[in-house]
């Protein structure tokens, strides 16, 4: 998985959200890891659903990569 395909770039922008408005220690806490968590299953479902589309739907695989997953995630 290349640089800007593994989620990488989406979990940065989320940090820097997260700590401009962060509030309290404890609930920022909170929201970073689950957040970050989040976003790499996420991340990695994409990958697995990008193989899927890639072995079933090879045309459509160019359409999924560059615009339906990157809108989703």
């Amino acid at each position: 998985v290349f640089e800007g395909c593994n989620g990488l770039n989406v979990m940065i922008v989320y940090l820097a959200f997260l700590f401009a408005f962060s509030g309290r220690l404890k609930s920022t806490m909170y929201y970073l890891v689950g957040g970050l968590l989040l976003l790499y299953l996420v991340s990695l479902l994409r990958v697995m659903l990008l193989f899927a589309v890639s072995f079933h739907f090879p045309q459509q695989l160019y359409f999924f990569h560059k615009y339906f997953f990157t809108a989703m995630l």
